[in-house]
């Protein structure tokens, strides 16, 4: 398990959530706007690929600490856990 990722004294994004790739409809909300920009991260065992969001402004600090959080969340699950956040549609590509 890797160490974790220290956060940054101040957040810019509070409420940042992993979102299953499936969840399209919401997605492009945050990709057509502005004001947001969308990351992705992947499972590296069973490669599902998730996005969340963030503000345009988010300095780079942050942006590196939700990446590593999120991937060592997914590291630390299951397959199966993240996999029932998502849809069906959100698996390995072939």
């Amino acid at each position: 398990m890797a160490a974790p990722v220290p956060r940054p004294p101040e957040l810019l994004n509070l409420a940042v959530a992993l979102l299953p790739e499936s969840d399209r409809d919401a997605r492009l909300f945050y990709e057509f706007s502005p004001l947001h920009i969308v990351r992705w991260a992947q499972c590296p065992r069973c490669r599902r690929r998730f996005w969340y969001a963030l503000n345009t402004d988010t300095p780079q600090e942050e942006l590196w600490y939700h990446g590593a959080t999120f991937r060592q969340q997914l590291l630390g699950q299951s397959c199966e856990a993240h996999a029932e956040a998502g849809a069906p549609d959100a698996g390995a590509r072939g």
